[in-house]
């Protein structure tokens, strides 16, 4: 467990804020489970607090890094982050070169599956027959 202690003392807003989530509406599990972190770890609770950091970790089946690391994010970065965590920050390369298919122009990509399931006739281009194994993907004309 890290040297660091954080300590809580939440505002009365922010705890009434704390109840709704736990106590009605649909919401994330790891939002809830991070609530009942904070309501659990309050030092300013109307009642007195009894349980101590490794019981809270034990009830609510989470680690004590789990109980370590929201009381971090509360601290230092407010409520809403201590709730829902860190949007990705990662930035993803693109794969392709922007274009949806690289079909000639005139043309679109469908996948046999979909001409399978329609029960569309063979079209120009399609292999049909017995034995044969239709193509994973073909170019038909738009209409």
């Amino acid at each position: 467990m890290p040297k660091i202690k954080y300590r809580l003392s939440l505002m009365p807003e922010e705890r009434e804020e704390l109840e709704t989530i736990v106590r009605k509406g649909k919401h994330r599990s790891q939002k809830v489970l991070n609530a009942l972190i904070l309501l659990n770890c309050d030092e300013q609770a109307p009642t007195p607090r009894t349980l101590k950091e490794q019981d809270i970790a034990e009830v609510l089946n989470v680690s004590a890094m789990k109980l370590y690391r929201v009381k971090q994010r509360f601290v230092d970065e407010g409520l809403e982050v201590a709730l829902n965590g860190h949007k990705g920050q990662r930035v993803y390369a693109k794969k392709a070169d922007g274009k949806r298919c690289r079909c000639p122009r005139g043309f679109r990509s469908v996948s046999s599956g979909v001409l399978r399931a329609s029960k569309a006739p063979p079209q120009q281009g399609q292999i049909a027959g017995p034995g044969t194994r239709p193509p994973t993907r073909m170019i038909i004309a738009s209409l």
